[in-house]
């Protein structure tokens, strides 16, 4: 058997330079190049190589008995009915004293109201530190009111409840059904703790 040595091409640029230097002779080198099939690696080891796929199949079985099983489990559930019990949910302010809540609360009182000797809300709140009237059009009509240097868009006024913002405009519509006699109480919340009644 022969024996073949494999000359990488650096190594043999080295050999070749070694030569050189002991003859003073032209050495010329020829690569040629690989064509452009997968087997062209292997051509240039001259060299047989066998490569060999192994392929295998899996059948999978249906088993049409299971298949109708869950067929009718369908129908099933499709004409079931439940009945849900009743939820009720239910609030209610409690009551706490101004004292005793860490809220920022300007509260006026009826006797308030009553020393103020103004005739109408718009008149009341001009009393109020830290809030800014302005109003629009005459008495009773739009009025925008601002806390603390904010704007109109971040005041929020509530009537037992019920937001009296205008819906189409955001203003505020203090021609409010109500006569300054019948009203008991005004709160002002302002800061943080606002933010429980929405964005603004």
């Amino acid at each position: 058997m022969s024996r073949k040595k494999i000359i990488f091409a650096g190594e043999l640029l080295n050999l070749f330079a070694m030569k050189q230097k002991k003859k003073k002779t032209q050495v010329q080198i020829h690569f040629r190049a690989w064509s452009r099939k997968k087997y062209a690696v292997f051509a240039s080891l001259k060299k047989i190589i066998k490569v060999g796929v192994l392929s295998a199949s899996y059948s999978i079985l249906v088993m049409p008995g299971k298949a109708s099983a869950q067929n009718t489990a369908e129908v099933n559930t499709q004409n079931a009915s439940y009945e849900l019990e009743d939820v009720v949910v239910t609030a209610e302010r409690t009551p706490v004293e101004v004292q005793q809540t860490t809220r920022v609360v300007q509260v006026i009182t009826r006797t308030d109201i009553e020393r103020a000797g103004v005739q109408t809300v718009n008149d009341l709140l001009r009393y109020v530190s830290g809030l800014d009237l302005r109003q629009r059009g005459p008495l009773g009509m739009q009025a925008d009111v601002s806390i603390n240097g904010g704007s109109y868009e971040q005041t929020l006024i509530l009537l037992n409840g019920v937001n009296i913002n205008d819906p189409q405009t955001g203003h505020h519509n203090l021609n409010l059904p109500v006569d300054i006699e019948s009203i008991e109480k005004i709160e002002i919340l302002s800061g943080p703790a606002s933010k429980t009644f929405g964005p603004n």
